[in-house]
């Protein structure tokens, strides 16, 4: 059982595009530094070593942050995929990867535009399906782990 969710549906379900957030601004810092040192190291071999850093460090901040934007922006447009293998679910989302081992999954339920997994803890998740799966191969894989039809 493999599928993609809905991209437009999975955009809404996530959290909300923001430059502000604490992962943008430490890849923005650390390819900053990068360029810094990229620049420290080629410019060296410079007899005018100080007059050639003032006119080439400003590409340090502008890299960094147009790197850290277009990174962070492709990893938000990403689409969640969800896959199984022998030891449970594993869900992607750039590169983030969610292992759900299936000893955890107590039991499943169709919605309309998902499915959810119960868990032994009481707690649930949700993920959508795109309309054109087939549901039956996905519960006879589930019951083929021990895992029951469950209601909501």
């Amino acid at each position: 059982m493999k599928w993609t969710e809905p991209w437009v549906k999975s955009i809404q379900n996530q959290e909300r595009y923001s430059l502000i957030s604490k992962g943008v601004l430490i890849s923005y810092l650390i390819w900053t530094l990068f360029f810094v040192f990229l620049a420290v190291v080629s410019l060296l071999t410079k007899d005018d070593f100080i007059n050639h850093l003032v006119k080439t460090i400003w590409i340090a901040p502008v890299g960094g942050f147009i790197l850290a934007w277009g990174m962070y922006t492709i990893r938000w447009l990403s689409p969640v995929k969800i896959d199984s293998g022998p030891k449970g679910l594993i869900r992607i989302k750039a590169d983030n990867i969610t292992s759900i081992p299936w000893e955890l999954i107590s039991s499943y339920t169709f919605i309309v535009d998902g499915i959810v997994f119960k868990f032994t803890d009481d707690s649930e998740i949700t993920f959508l399906l795109p309309k054109d799966i087939d549901r039956d191969l996905i519960a006879k894989e589930l019951e083929a782990h021990s895992i029951k039809k469950g209601a909501l």
